[in-house]
């Protein structure tokens, strides 16, 4: 079944089946939680022809204005592939839940592009050790990392980092 949607906002969120989503041409808007607490998900595929949206190795992303990966929307939950992650470059924003229960990564190499991360966009990554951000760009969000065991967060000398008061 195909279905014609345009918004995606809380749309499969708890989800326990869904481990495959195609993301059609006419879809313009997905929210933050469209996919939050989808267990089982393994990748994302986006249709050629959509103007707004695009998936590398299997991650959501909005894209930029050059049509490049721009904003991280959601890892999925159950992709198996990796324990090392690293951020495309073009990435200047993390969406809020876009890696809410990853387990299988153990660490995370972010954009020196990403300058806005969104609350709990770290969110129950519990093998996770190294979260390294290598942006010289102040993070000034707080709450972006929660429940992510031992999980170290490396950041630049100098650079204050106000996320590190969300860090639990």
């Amino acid at each position: 079944n195909e279905w014609n949607y345009q918004t995606l906002n809380k749309s499969f969120e708890l989800s326990t089946k869904l481990q495959t989503v195609k993301i059609g041409a006419s879809v313009t808007n997905i929210g933050t939680e469209a996919f939050r607490h989808c267990n089982v998900l393994e990748s994302f595929t986006v249709d050629s022809t959509n103007t707004n949206y695009t998936s590398t190795d299997g991650v959501l992303f909005e894209k930029d204005t050059k049509g490049k990966e721009g904003k991280l929307i959601q890892y999925p939950t159950l992709k198996q592939t990796n324990i090392k992650y690293y951020i495309p470059e073009t990435v200047t924003e993390i969406k809020s839940y876009a890696f809410d229960g990853v387990l299988s990564l153990q660490t995370i190499i972010m954009s020196s592009q990403t300058a806005t991360i969104g609350e709990e966009s770290f969110l129950g990554l519990t093998n996770l050790i190294d979260l390294y951000y290598p942006s010289t760009k102040p993070i000034t969000q707080t709450n972006i990392i929660k429940n992510c065991g031992t999980a170290k967060v490396k950041i630049p000398i100098g650079l204050t980092a106000a996320a590190s008061e969300g860090y639990q």
